[in-house]
This record gives C-alpha cells, sequence and structure tokens, in this order.
C-alpha cells in the first residue's frame, strides 16, 4: 500500500492519500483513499481529471484516526501517472495532500484484497465468461461527424453489481455519455450469457487520425442471489471465495479513427456546419399583418446526425421588415428555430425566404434546403376619425346672485394645540434609533458572512466577474468578430465554473459536467446548457464555416441561462 502526506502550513490541514496498490494492468482499478484527521467534516470532494484514469467516488467510513473517503480509481491506458498533490476547500478550510505515483503496464497483477486473500480463486480464464463486445464502424468520418458506438457487456453470471463502463477521456473529440439500451439473454457457443448493451456517439471537430478507447468494464461479482444461468455456481464459489463478492475488470483494445476534412467544392455560401441528413418544415403567421404587426417564423428541423451542428438557417432582410434575433431550442431528433418579422412600412410585400444548408456524409454533398414563405397581405391603417367639436354650453346667472356666498363670519382663525408626541415627527425619531441599531446588525453580519462563508464569497465574485465579461462578449457579437467573441464566451464559462468549484479556470473542460452530475447540485438542463456553450465554442474553432450573428447571439443567450442557473445554486 503507497501512502502520501502533505506538508502544509499551520493554517491549513494535512490530508494523507493512501492506494491499495502502485502498480496495476489496463483495464483493472486500484483504490485510493483520502484520509482527512479527525474531527473533520469535510464532505467527498471532486478529484481533477487525469488522463488515462477514472476517479469514482466509493464510500466514506469514520475511524479513530478520522474520517476517510474512498474513490475506485480505473486505469484506462498505460503510462506512469501522478495522483496529487491536491488543494481541497471545503467550509472555509483548506486541505493540502502530497502525491502518490501509479504506474499502469500490461503484465502488472494487482495485490489481492482482504476478502480475496482469504478466496482461492479459480484458474480458469475469465474472458470467454465475462467480456466486451464493442462496435464502431470501420470507415472514415468527416469533421463532426457522429461516430455511433455499440458496447455489449456479456456475462454468464447474473449476480454482478456496480456495472462500470467508460473509455479513455480524450481531448481530441466530443462526446456523450453512455446510454443504457436494455437486457437481453442469449446463447452463445452453448452458453447462456446476460448482455448489457450500451450505446453512445462522439465527433471530432477537426480532420486527422484519432484513438478511441480502450473501453474498459469493472463490476463487483457477488455471490448466487438469482438463479443461474448455466451450471457455474461451483466455479464462481471458488472465484469469490469466503467473501461476499469479488471485483473485476476488463477491457478492449483501441480503435482507430480517420477523419476526413469537409469538402471544399460545393460548398454553399450558408453552410453554417451542419452534418447529417435533415428536413425543415416552416410555418408562419399570421397571414393578413398592417404596419406595426409581427409574423412569427417557426422552423423545425427534423432528421439524423450531429443535431449539436445545426444553427439558425439564414434569413435575408427586406425593404420594410426588420428579423428578430433566433431562439433556439435542441431536442433529441433536431432542433426547432423561432424568430419574428416586424413590418416597419407599406414597403414590406414579401417575407424572406428560409435557407438551410448541411453536409450529408452518407452521400458525400452538400443538400440546401430552402423554403419560400407567403407574400405579405398588408391591410391599410383605418383613418383615424376626426373629434367633433365640443359647442359649450351657455350659462346663466341670476341677476345679482355670487357665484360663491360671502360668510357671514370668518370662523375660528387659528388651530387647537395638539401636543409634540401625537405628531408624526415624533413617532419618527423613536424609532429611526432603532433603525439605524437593525441596519448595522445586517452589515456586521454580511461582512463576518463574508469573511467566513467561502463558497459564498466564490459565488459572488463569480457572478460579477462573469456578467461584466458577457457585456463585453455581447459587444463583440454586435460586431460580428466571431473569433474573439468564441474565445472570449469560453474564457467566462471557464472561469465561472473555476471560482465555483475552487479549481485553476485554464483546467475547466466540458468534462466538468461529470462533476456537477455527480454532485447532484445542478439539474439535468443546466448541464446540458453547460455543454452546448463549450460545445459552440468548440466548433467555432473548428468549423470550416464562420459562425454569423446569429450563431453568437444563441450562444450568448445559452451562456446567460447557464449562468442565471448556476446563481441559483450557493454551492456547487
Amino acid at each position: 500500500i503507497a501512502t502520501a502526506a502533505s506538508t502544509a502550513h499551520a493554517a491549513d490541514v494535512k490530508v494523507r492519500l493512501s492506494l491499495s496498490a502502485d502498480r496495476v494492468a489496463p483495464g483493472r482499478q486500484v483504490q485510493l483513499s483520502l484520509v482527512f484527521p479527525a474531527g473533520s467534516a469535510a464532505a467527498p470532494p471532486s478529484l481533477p481529471h487525469i488522463d488515462g484514469l477514472n476517479f469514482r467516488f466509493k464510500a466514506t467510513t469514520k475511524t479513530a484516526d478520522g474520517m476517510i473517503h474512498v474513490y475506485n480509481v480505473a486505469a484506462m491506458k498505460a503510462g506512469k501517472y501522478t495522483i496529487g498533490p491536491f488543494t481541497l476547500k471545503d467550509k472555509g478550510v483548506t486541505y493540502l495532500s502530497g502525491s502518490l505515483p501509479l504506474e499502469v503496464a500490461e503484465g502488472i497483477r494487482v495485490p489481492p484484497t482482504r476478502e480475496e486473500k482469504a478466496a482461492t480463486p479459480a484458474e480458469e480464464d475469465m474472458s470467454r465468461r465475462i467480456f466486451l463486445n464493442v462496435e464502431v464502424p470501420d470507415r472514415e468520418f468527416f469533421v463532426n461527424e457522429l461516430v455511433p458506438v455499440q458496447v455489449q457487456f456479456y456475462t454468464d453470471w447474473l449476480d454482478v453489481e456496480e456495472l462500470f463502463i467508460a473509455d479513455e477521456p480524450s481531448s481530441e473529440y466530443i462526446t456523450d455519455d453512455y446510454e443504457p439500451v436494455g437486457t437481453t439473454i442469449a446463447e452463445k457457443d452453448g452458453v447462456k450469457y446476460a448482455i448489457l448493451s450500451y450505446k453512445k456517439s462522439f465527433y471530432v471537430p477537426e480532420a486527422g487520425d484519432f484513438t478511441f478507447g480502450p473501453v474498459g468494464a469493472v463490476c463487483r461479482i457477488t455471490k448466487k442471489k438469482d438463479r443461474p444461468l448455466n451450471d457455474n455456481e461451483a466455479f464462481y464459489n471458488n472465484f469469490i471465495g469466503r467473501g461476499d463478492s469479488r471485483q473485476f475488470a476488463t477491457a478492449t483494445e483501441t480503435y482507430n479513427i480517420k477523419v476526413l476534412p469537409l469538402p471544399a467544392k460545393g460548398r454553399p455560401a450558408g453552410f453554417k456546419g451542419a452534418i447529417g441528413s435533415f428536413e425543415m418544415d416552416v410555418q408562419a403567421g399570421p397571414g393578413k399583418v398592417k404596419v406595426g404587426d409581427t409574423v412569427d417564423v417557426i422552423m423545425k428541423i427534423r432528421g439524423t446526425g450531429n443535431i449539436r451542428t445545426i444553427n439558425a438557417p439564414d434569413m435575408a432582410a427586406d425593404k420594410g421588415i426588420r428579423i428578430s434575433p433566433p431562439e433556439l431550442t435542441r431536442e433529441q431528433d433536431g432542433v426547432t428555430v423561432t424568430r419574428s418579422i416586424e413590418i416597419l412600412s407599406p414597403e414590406a410585400k414579401k417575407l424572406p425566404s428560409v435557407d438551410l444548408s448541411y453536409f450529408d456524409p452518407d452521400k458525400k454533398e452538400y443538400v440546401t434546403i430552402k423554403k419560400e414563405l407567403t407574400d405579405i397581405e398588408l391591410e391599410a391603417a383605418p383613418e383615424a376619425a376626426k373629434p367633433a367639436a365640443v359647442k359649450p354650453a351657455a350659462v346663466r346667472e341670476k341677476p345679482g346672485e355670487e357665484l360663491v356666498p360671502v360668510k357671514d363670519s370668518p370662523g375660528r382663525l387659528t388651530g387647537g394645540y395638539s401636543g409634540t408626541y401625537s405628531g408624526g415627527g415624533f413617532i419618527f425619531m423613536q424609532v429611526l434609533p432603532l433603525a439605524i441599531l437593525a441596519a448595522a446588525a445586517v452589515i456586521k453580519r454580511r461582512k463576518e458572512r463574508m469573511a467566513a462563508d467561502i463558497p459564498y464569497i466564490a459565488w459572488l465574485k463569480a457572478s460579477k466577474g462573469a456578467r461584466k465579461r458577457v457585456a463585453r462578449a455581447r459587444a463583440l457579437a454586435r460586431a460580428g468578430r466571431a473569433e474573439e467573441f468564441y474565445s472570449q464566451a469560453f474564457k467566462i464559462i471557464q472561469g465561472y465554473l473555476g471560482i465555483r468549484l475552487s479549481v485553476p479556470p485554464e483546467s475547466v473542460t466540458d468534462e466538468i459536467t461529470e462533476t456537477l452530475k455527480i454532485s447532484g447540485s445542478c439539474g439535468a438542463d443546466t448541464i446540458n446548457v453547460i455543454r452546448d456553450v463549450f460545445s459552440d465554442c468548440y466548433l467555432a474553432r473548428y468549423a470550416p464555416a464562420k459562425p454569423g450573428k446569429d450563431d453568437m447571439e444563441n450562444t450568448l443567450k445559452k451562456l446567460t441561462e447557464a449562468i442565471d442557473s448556476l446563481d441559483e445554486v450557493r454551492v456547487l
């Protein structure tokens, strides 16, 4: 067991790291323990991402020495790694750890756990009993084209728990999570297997040769709970030994992916990077309008392909109309775009056409869909009726009659004395000192909170800084400076999440959404919006076509929505 302690300043708290083994084979896993001192109440921290390793929180235990947070570390790729040092902050306390080396190489056997030491594992090869089958199409792909991945986990033993499937993380492609498809029972080579199927897709934003995988699976095999599929209970009892369960891991080989650039020949001027095969339905209304009215245009784009690459179709403004920025709603099977056309003058005779261009990777050609909208039926504004002249009514007066009768007596000339205590000023002077004391108490509590509540300070700092930079990004979008805008948008979301999560902003990528998902601090909608912002920034960097103002406005809207949603959560 490898251990490491930190060398911390007096004001910091030491955290000891411990690994169950310092050498492991690809596809296997070891346990990492973070030992916090006695009296600590630190929550399980989100550990920084390390390429080639996957951290997954397992459990928390309390001992006489302190609190221990345990993580499973899945080794996905061969190499020499350094885990730590970590700087962790929780409830105003800074925890510092040392670092530990971990070597991942073929042929290394993980030292058995305590329960595995008690077992007498069978020597039979497990590769034909529990294994993975991964299907990645063996062909060339285009930039931003979806690469489908099908994963099937085969097991001849039903009692498998804590199954975790992942592939080697990479900054070279953008990927979704594995989605369960279903479970079936099938027979292969005379053996019955339970087959758990998963699917996902990823895309590469630049041309070149890339590697996907390996895909790994880690699970825990337990003793019989259900009726066995096969006559193999004795084998698994022997494999597990005297314990109740035993950990098992397996992994596949890597897969080579060749990504081609989009062809320049035949590329339409209005192409914005959409990859797939799509159809577009356009509805506009009302049909009869007058100057000052608006026509709502709804564009529904459906089909198969990379939905994230779809942007608002082009609409060219004509005389007498003004077109609003687009509002995009991304769904599982497409995108809905809504725009409003304002009728400014009688010169408006025709609504603009809607043009959507995309690249079809199956046909290897560009396709443009053009939808013509109906002509405007402009109604004349009714003439305003002139108001009728009002003739003043004649006033008759009686001779000698006064308009206001003269009083015989002037009445009382001075008011009675009511006393100072019954006046509003007296009451105000009594309440004022109490109000001042209450305000002082509120200000004092706020200062104390600002001094001690680190998450609260981070929340204020991140929100204030992000909103200032959003204003600058909005100016860049209006000026049409796409490269500077998307660079600014990327830095905004990086800086905001970095401050809120107490990690270096430059280390924040779209993979941070996994941390937010595990913590449960954000809803699925917020996580999807954050992913879309990162995706837009990646696409702008690598897409062959320059994003337009409409694209930047849409990204800006999602960026603002993400910050607004995250601001509602005080602790991430």
